[in-house]
């Protein structure tokens, strides 16, 4: 009889375990689908919201650059332009709004001479970039919730991370199997953040024509961390397109200076000629007046139209200088700007370098951590790993929407996640 409760306990317990097999793998087809079809809309054009920071620039007026974040009634307030709608819409028909926008306005700019200039902005010269996106926000059994700065790619496995991780305070405190869990996703955030050091290090060194002493570093690459590469390589493109403009910009004012300088010596050669002939002519008519061949009319006539030339030379004179020196200052501004660039690329490659260093002293901190819980979790073996549920709250499009995801759905900005830790 004992032998047969026996029996009978054990078949029950296995039922209860296929059946709790059965709802896990159940589970996981569903997040799995949802995963799939909400990544798919994550790669979907980014849609602006309240809290973005964008900066606009314009090639060749430095005064007028400007960074704004979209306020809470949906708008950015840029100067010239006031308050323009930007909720809603991506970056690309937010630029291409400003360009048309700007185009129908003209803008006064001081010259290097302290004289005002009205002059048109062409499209091409209008640059509109997202620098600051807003934030995500955290809850639930978590060590730290709240507000976590987005960066491009993130999943809810790097947020959980930033956040410290899972709070397992009620699922055993030192559990290795869920500090394991843990520790993966510090280790997997700090390969991806590796990998953009060494590929923002490769880009600083090509802009400065640095050979490479990039140490060779075998890391997996995952879709998030391929997407933050493409998306550093679009900023670097952004900004040597923004540096091109500019000098652009400098070197066309430069060949007009150097075209009116010559045309204004040219001009300035005929006026002293025409100066010479006007005091040969004075000279003839005193000489003719002395002899009583001639009026004092023609003497006064003379005169005037000496002194009159002479003006016209001392003016041409006075617009070549003035020429020669925008042109200088022009060549000048190049050169200057060529030099800031430099200086910033450095600084960059030098504080990139202090990441790496930083970055690979954490991943074999988290290495061995790892190995510690590695070797820790026989002892654990009957503990399950933490079975997590995890809800993301998406304001897409003005309409909200909630899913289910898991550590490797890709976030966007102004995501809310609840994180609730649940027993098996």
């Amino acid at each position: 009889m004992m032998i047969g409760n026996i029996r009978m306990s054990v078949s029950r317990s296995d039922v209860s375990v296929k059946f709790s097999n059965l709802r896990r793998i159940a589970c996981s087809v569903v997040a799995g689908v949802l995963m799939l079809v909400f990544s798919s809309e994550s790669k979907a054009d980014f849609r602006l919201g309240v809290g973005d920071v964008v900066e606009v620039s314009i090639a060749g007026i430095p005064e007028l650059r400007t960074r704004a974040m979209i306020n809470t009634d949906g708008n950015v307030v840029i100067p010239i332009l006031g308050s323009v709608p930007a909720v809603g819409i991506d970056i690309t028909t937010l630029r291409k709004k400003l360009q048309d926008e700007f185009s129908t306005r003209a803008v006064s700019v001081r010259s290097s001479d302290g004289r005002t200039l009205i002059t048109p902005v062409p499209p091409d010269e209008v640059s509109v970039n997202i620098v600051e996106y807003r934030p995500i926000y955290l809850s639930g059994d978590l060590a730290r919730g709240g507000e976590v700065a987005y960066r491009p790619g993130m999943t809810v496995r790097q947020a959980v991370a930033v956040a410290g991780g899972y709070d397992v305070v009620r699922f055993r405190v030192n559990n290795p199997q869920l500090e394991a869990v843990t520790f993966n996703a510090e280790y997997t955030t700090l390969l991806g953040e590796l990998v953009q050091a060494v590929e923002k290090k490769k880009q600083l060194e090509a802009e400065l024509g640095i050979k490479s002493d990039s140490i060779q570093i075998e890391v997996p690459r995952t879709p998030s961390a391929q997407a933050a590469v493409a998306i550093l390589a679009q900023q670097f493109q952004a900004q040597r397109e923004d540096f091109e403009r500019e000098v652009k910009h400098l070197q066309d004012t430069y060949k007009r200076m150097a075209v009116r300088t010559t045309f204004l010596n040219q001009q300035k050669e005929r006026e002293e000629e025409g100066m010479k002939a006007d005091v040969e002519e004075l000279e003839r008519a005193k000489s003719l007046l002395e002899r009583g061949t001639t009026s004092t009319q023609r003497v006064s006539e003379a005169r005037r139209a000496m002194l009159a030339s002479a003006t016209r030379a001392l003016q041409t004179g006075a617009e070549a200088a003035q020429a020669a020196l925008v042109q200088y200052e022009a060549d000048r501004a190049v050169q200057k700007l060529q030099e800031q660039r430099r200086l910033r690329l450095l600084d960059d490659l030098q504080e990139t370098n202090t990441r790496l260093v930083r970055i690979q002293a954490q991943l074999n901190a988290a290495k061995q951590k790892l190995a510690f819980v590695g070797s820790m979790k026989s002892i654990w073996s009957n503990v399950g790993e933490p079975n997590a549920r995890i809800l993301i709250h998406r304001n897409a499009n003005e309409e909200g929407k909630s899913f289910l995801g898991n550590g490797s759905t890709p976030l966007l900005p102004g995501d809310v996640v609840e994180v609730a830790l649940q027993a098996d």
